[in-house]
């Protein structure tokens, strides 16, 4: 219906159904689209996109439950985690637009926000109006102004690929936490979409698991847990998930 509206497509009906052939009205603009496209070469990954969003589009077509999904979502989940968690001090290191910022607020005591680039600070701080229990820095994550054991839980998501030593954000995250505290790491598995270099600035294409396991041990950490995830789809990037104790284990009991 969009591409109709705006003049991209024709429509016609015949006994019940539409049919939708490619305008003409503004000229061969679909020859010399599909010539662009002939000859560039695939470097975002947008088949592989398009072919996990129709297999996800199909398996949901298929399921049997759904029907019975409607409200399910990521962001009703994580503010259902206020009831289980205790009121923690968290430190958003790398926090970007602050999307997951604002939901760690509505359980978190406390948020520090920390992010160098003042553009993205300033979206989170425009997303997260109202909510006072957010501090935000405009800071590398590398050298907060920070105190020692300031926090419960460090959490650095998808932001670890832009430092360029990521040791000393981890060694960071452990002088943050206190004793006892938590570090929560989420970040790409190693891939081979090179173009997040020049278009994301990244400075690593991810991570593998032995060599976040190693940065953890160097900067302090224990009782490591991980979790690579399984990829069930064409998606070029995989979500590795860490999690580290600094000095033992830790039920998360504040000593406030």
């Amino acid at each position: 219906a969009e591409l109709r509206k705006a003049g991209f497509v024709e429509s016609s009906r015949n006994a019940g159904f539409h049919y939708y052939s490619v305008a003409t009205k503004n000229g061969d603009w679909w020859g010399v689209m599909s010539e662009s496209l002939r000859q560039r070469a695939d470097d975002k990954g947008d088949l592989a996109r398009l072919t996990q969003v129709l297999q996800r589009r199909r398996e949901f077509s298929e399921s049997a439950d759904r029907f019975v999904v409607p409200g399910r979502s990521w962001v009703a989940w994580s503010r259902a985690l206020r009831f289980l968690l205790p009121r923690l001090k968290v430190a958003d290191l790398g926090c970007g637009d602050g999307a997951f910022t604002l939901e760690m607020a509505s359980w978190a005591e406390k948020v520090y926000a920390v992010d160098r680039n003042a553009r993205f600070l300033q979206l989170a701080r425009e997303r997260s109006e109202g909510a006072s229990n957010i501090e935000f820095l405009e800071e590398d994550m590398c050298r907060t102004s920070l105190p020692d054991g300031a926090v419960d839980l460090v959490v650095i998501s998808q932001s670890l690929h832009y430092v360029e030593l990521p040791l000393e954000a981890l060694r960071e995250s452990h002088r943050l936490l206190k004793p006892g505290g938590r570090v929560l790491l989420l970040d790409l598995f190693p891939h081979e979409e090179e173009w997040v270099v020049n278009e994301l600035k990244h400075r690593w294409m991810g991570f593998p698991a032995e060599k976040i396991e190693q940065w953890l041990e160097q900067a302090g950490f224990r009782g490591i847990e991980m979790d690579t995830g399984v990829r069930q789809t064409p998606d070029p990037f995989r979500i590795i998930i860490a999690c580290a104790v600094k000095n033992g284990e830790s039920n998360f009991v504040t000593d406030r």
